[in-house]
């Protein structure tokens, strides 16, 4: 197609989203919140107005706008970390204005530097001077008040993911072929004989903002979403029984219960998710990505300790959704590619006999930090925003663990490699979120004699 026939298409998609995002803006306000955060639909507008302003961006840019934005961002992360590091945001509050002499003297910086730093934020629409001399937050910069973990992906960003990630030439030159975990381009960039995994089940806070990274910084919003969950629909007025396993958090068990009330949900959890220190059981999470409401609060969900692998003791439920063993750490140290495909078959073939004992019982695998399928035609466009998601988690575990995430390919031979004597697992279905964007891969046991 023509650019400028592509360009006409983008700019109609980017007005008629925007154009309803506007009459959500009362909604917004009302709520004193976000767009993303009012509604499934704010949220799903939002993600496709800024779809096709990317996509405006690719057509139009230059290697000077390249530079330039580059710049930008490079300037304004160093801005968060400054203002991080000597807690400015928590020192202005949060519905007033108040003179940046006062705050500089609250956070013991110079008042010639917060300007300086107020003055570059703002153009991004982080922090606002009302009048010359003044601050106060904005919708966005008051948020990494009230939720600390953005700012604890911020702080990671830039003390940790960064100053990693530049030193991927040295990295290069000096380890060569080694994959040895203590031996990334983390290591060289925080000065560290250990691995990445081991500083963070050392280091509390390093933990902490790693959980918040992959999460708001890596579109790892998994742990709450279930719009890729369309096999609960058949039994929504049954009483069958649902097991969530290897989850990290209850969050989306919870919210599943509010949408299916009559269903039985259990969580299977390691010994290291119920850990006090488990970080990811405290990280918000956003309303809008196909999850529900916050009244999934008030359901409180059964918890077992399961270690993936082991043997599955539940044996009568209709649905397992299984998580794939991850490569975070929660908060433990994270499997290393090589035993990642050999756990996942651990895992499978630890429901190889309940599948078969019961063959309309479906598994449905919920990947966690699997690239996707470069052959997925037609939707390769749609799933930009997820695939780059997936690029920048599998580059930082490159380069603060020197490990790799699974190629969907990969995934889907695995599991098609497990049976027995009897039969073997076969996918049955492959559904994406189509707010999400999360992945659910639907699995069944299927005889060797039933070829239907």
């Amino acid at each position: 197609m023509d650019n400028s026939l592509k360009l006409e298409g983008y700019i109609a998609e980017l007005t008629a989203s925007t154009r309803r995002l506007s009459e959500l803006c009362p909604t917004a306000s009302a709520h004193g919140a976000t767009l993303y955060e009012v509604s499934a639909e704010a949220w799903n507008l939002q993600r496709r107005a800024s779809a096709s302003l990317t996509k405006i961006q690719r057509l139009l840019a230059g290697p000077d706008d390249l530079l330039q934005t580059l710049t930008i961002q490079t300037q304004l992360l160093a801005c968060l970390q400054w203002l991080g590091e000597f807690q400015v945001l928590a020192c202005i509050p949060l519905n007033d204005s108040v003179s940046v002499q006062d705050v500089a003297d609250l956070a013991g910086v110079p008042e010639p530097e917060l300007m300086r730093v107020v003055r570059m934020t703002a153009i991004s629409g982080f922090l606002e001077e009302p009048q010359p001399g003044w601050v106060r937050h904005t919708t966005l910069s008051a948020l990494f008040v009230t939720k600390p973990g953005y700012l604890d992906a911020a702080m990671f960003l830039a003390g940790t993911v960064m100053p990693a990630a530049l030193k991927m030439p040295t990295a290069t030159y000096r380890f060569e072929d080694m994959q040895m975990p203590h031996q990334a381009a983390y290591n060289l960039a925080c000065n560290s004989l250990s691995s990445f995994a081991s500083d963070c089940d050392r280091l509390p806070k390093l933990q902490r903002q790693w959980a918040a990274y992959v999460q708001y910084g890596t579109g790892d919003m998994l742990d709450t979403a279930i719009d890729m969950l369309t096999c609960l629909e058949r039994l929504a007025h049954s009483t069958a029984t649902v097991v969530e396993t290897g989850a990290r958090s209850t969050k989306r068990a919870a919210i599943l219960a509010s949408q299916y009330p009559s269903l039985r949900f259990i969580v299977q959890m390691s010994r290291a998710a119920f850990r006090p220190g488990n970080n990811w059981r405290s990280l918000g999470h956003c309303n809008g990505s196909g999850t529900g409401d916050s009244g999934a609060a008030a359901y409180v969900v059964p918890t077992q300790e399961r270690e993936p692998g082991t043997h599955q003791p539940i044996t009568d439920a209709a649905v397992y959704l299984v998580h794939l063993p991850t490569l975070v750490p929660v908060p433990v140290a994270p499997a290393t590619a090589a035993s990642l495909g050999t756990s996942l078959i651990k895992e499978l073939r630890a429901h190889l006999e309940v599948l078969r004992a019961d063959p309309a019982a479906l598994l449905v695998l919920l990947p966690h930090f699997v690239l996707p399928d470069l052959s997925e035609g037609a939707e390769k466009e749609e799933l930009q925003k997820e695939e780059l998601h997936a690029r920048v988690r599998d580059l930082s575990l490159l380069q603060l663990t020197n490990e790799k995430g699974m190629e969907l390919s990969e995934l889907l031979k695995l599991v098609a490699s497990v049976g027995d004597s009897a039969g073997h697992l076969v996918i049955v279905g492959r559904v994406r979120g189509p707010l999400s964007g999360a992945l659910a891969i639907e699995v069944r046991y299927q005889a060797y004699n039933d070829r239907r």
